[in-house]
C-alpha cells in the first residue's frame, strides 16, 4: 500500500543490534583468557587449554566452569569463582589502563542512528556488570538510553539466537526488519539462523569469512544512514 511504502522510506522501519564486545568497544579477548588461567592459579585448579578457552565464545562464564572446565558443580561454588575471575579481570583491565575502550566510529555510528530515530539496542556476550565496567568511563551509553542486552538475560552464551530474539522484541521489529552491526562469526551464524540483515566489520575475520553478511566495512566510520536503508 501506499502507506507501508512510506514507511518503508523512514528510519523506522527498521531497527538495529550493535554487538558490543570488538565491534563497539575494544576487543579484551586476550584479558579475560588470562583472567581465568590467573584464578585457575590461585584456586589452585587445573588450567584450562587454549581450546577450552576458545569455548569462552559459546558460554557463559559459569557453564566454562562446570561443563567445559569441570571445575565444580557446586552453585555456590560456581558463583563464587565467576565473582572471582570477575574481579581478576577488572583488576587487569585497571592495570592496562584500557578505559574509555571504544572503537573508532563507534560515535559516529550511534549519532547516526540517533539523529535518524532509528531504534538500537547493544548485545554484548559479557555480563551486565562487565560490560558496563567496561563503558563506565566512555559516552557511549551516556548519550542515550539505548538497552543493553547481555549474558546474564539468556540461557546460553551470547552471541545466539536468543539475544537477538530479545532485541527485536525490545524494538518491537520483526526479524526481517532488523539488522546486526558486528564483528563477530558467532553473531553473523545466528543472524544468519534467523534470517535477519547483517553489517559486518573485518577485524580478525577476513573479508570472504564474512561473505554471508548483507554487506562487510572495514571500518564503522564508512557507515551512513544510506547502507541501512538499502537492506
Amino acid at each position: 500500500s501506499p502507506l507501508e511504502r512510506w514507511k518503508r522510506l523512514g528510519p523506522g522501519w527498521f531497527g538495529v543490534i550493535c554487538e558490543l564486545d570488538g565491534t563497539l568497544t575494544t576487543d579484551i579477548d586476550d584479558f579475560h583468557r588470562s583472567a581465568w588461567r590467573e584464578l585457575a592459579t590461585q584456586e589452585n585448579l587445573r588450567t584450562p587449554s587454549e581450546y577450552e578457552l576458545r569455548q569462552r565464545h559459546n558460554f557463559k562464564a559459569e557453564q566454562l566452569i562446570s561443563q567445559v572446565f569441570n571445575w565444580t558443580y557446586n552453585r555456590v561454588e560456581i558463583i563464587r569463582l565467576c565473582t572471582r575471575k570477575q574481579e581478576i579481570l577488572f583488576k587487569q583491565l585497571e592495570r592496562s589502563g584500557v578505559v574509555n575502550a571504544i572503537e573508532p566510529g563507534a560515535l559516529t555510528l550511534l549519532g547516526v542512528l540517533l539523529s535518524n530515530d532509528i531504534p538500537c539496542v547493544f548485545l554484548s556476550q559479557s555480563t551486565r556488570s562487565e560490560a558496563e565496567h567496561l563503558l563506565k568511563n566512555s559516552s557511549l551509553l551516556n548519550r542515550a538510553r539505548v538497552p543493553l542486552i547481555t549474558a546474564d538475560d539468556v540461557m546460553s552464551g551470547l552471541p545466539d539466537v536468543e539475544g537477538i530474539m530479545l532485541c527485536s522484541s525490545l524494538m518491537d521489529r520483526p526479524f526481517e526488519r532488523i539488522i546486526v552491526v558486528g564483528r563477530s562469526l558467532q553473531i553473523l551464524e545466528a543472524a544468519c539462523e534467523l534470517s535477519v540483515h547483517t553489517i559486518m566489520v573485518t577485524g580478525k575475520q577476513k573479508a570472504w569469512e564474512l561473505r554471508r553478511a548483507d554487506l562487510v566495512v572495514d571500518s564503522l566510520d564508512e557507515l551512513c544512514f544510506q547502507n541501512f536503508k538499502n537492506l
